[in-house]
């Protein structure tokens, strides 16, 4: 079992950005999915399996208002047998974790990166069943199948999930065996809303821009700085601000006043911001996106030293500016807010 510390190092080290990715890689590197993939998966069902935070009607109608490049089914995680779906017909939607291990000179473990995303993938069906008949019956049979499963998917498209610090370490210290069994933090991520940026209306925004990029044959990379000439309605319009971009790690760590400590702190980053703008609760505004209301909202997370600032057009999903930056704190800053003032000048 793992010590407070570890705790304490794995959540400093949790990726956090949230943004979207179509390409087979889902990095700097842009690599466009293979034509035969993508035909392989326009011409399948997709399994959508989420988190039982929500209740399959809510997730039937975001679907029904975004997704259109296939069929799709939703399946709850505890029915979800994945050998009923080892064909060319199937994709899926799921919450996947990537557990990267960094070890110190010594061998010994220093800390962990883990990635918690929303992955659209097909699987090499072909590869998967070759080595699922090798397999024998024994104690690792289990852990075996799920790497073979997670080495041979194909990704077709990422959403990047932001953890919620204070749900996370209140879960692992509530429990102090979370950590003796890896099951447990699967069963955490489909049991419990542990993100940011999981909820209804944010789902929804993220879908509809993945779901317009695949059915238009697009491949897109938030490694990118651009905007579009609809960046100039914010010269007249607010800008929504979820209340958690104001937030640090160190705040949960160090147990401040976090109702004070993020609005103070968001009012001071904004502060040059010419423009209106309002710092609102991240339920609130799910609510209005799923209220079909027409907005404009900001969306800041940090990969480790990469960091995504985007901001969103939540009737269409579409994302209207993007400003990507290396080398950065694991907060938003000021400056990227000088440069998105910049930008909302220019597009007029």
């Amino acid at each position: 079992m793992r010590t407070p510390l570890a705790i304490i190092f794995l959540l400093f080290s949790v990726s956090v950005f949230s943004q979207i990715s179509v390409n087979e890689t889902h990095n700097g590197g842009l690599e466009k999915v293979s034509e035969e993939n993508f035909e392989r998966f326009k011409n399948s069902k997709t399994i959508f399996i989420l988190s039982n935070a929500y209740e399959t009607d809510v997730y039937k109608k975001i679907l029904d208002e975004s997704w259109s490049v296939t069929p799709y089914v939703i399946v709850n995680i505890e029915d979800f047998d994945v050998h009923n779906y080892l064909c060319d017909s199937y994709s899926f939607v799921d919450i996947n974790t990537i557990n990267k291990p960094v070890y110190k000179a010594d061998g010994k473990l220093g800390s962990d990166f883990l990635y918690l995303n929303l992955d659209t993938f097909i699987y090499n069906v072909d590869k998967v069943k070759k080595k699922l008949a090798k397999l024998k019956n024994n104690k690792k049979k289990k852990s075996k199948i799920k790497d073979i499963l997670d080495h041979n998917r194909i990704r077709i498209a990422r959403i990047y999930l932001s953890l919620d610090y204070k749900s996370f370490s209140d879960t692992v210290i509530e429990n102090p065996d979370f950590y003796a069994n890896e099951d447990n933090f699967k069963h955490l991520i489909y049991s419990k809303n542990i993100f940011n940026n999981y909820k209804p209306g944010f789902l929804k925004n993220y879908l509809q821009k993945v779901n317009n990029l695949l059915v238009s044959g697009e491949s897109y990379s938030m490694y990118k700085d651009d905007y579009l000439p609809e960046l100039k309605e914010l010269s007249t319009k607010k800008l929504y601000i979820p209340e958690h971009l104001g937030l640090k790690l160190t705040d949960f760590i160090h147990q401040k006043d976090i109702e004070t400590v993020k609005e103070k702190r968001l009012k001071k980053i904004f502060e040059k911001y010419e423009f209106d703008y309002e710092i609102i609760d991240a339920e609130k505004l799910s609510h209005k996106i799923i209220n079909d209301e027409e907005l404009y909202y900001a969306r800041y997370h940090q990969n480790n030293t990469e960091g995504f600032f985007q901001i969103t057009n939540s009737k269409t999903g579409e994302v209207i500016y993007r400003d990507y930056l290396a080398g950065l704190s694991p907060n938003l800053k000021a400056k990227q807010v000088k440069k998105l003032v910049k930008s909302i000048k220019k597009s007029n």
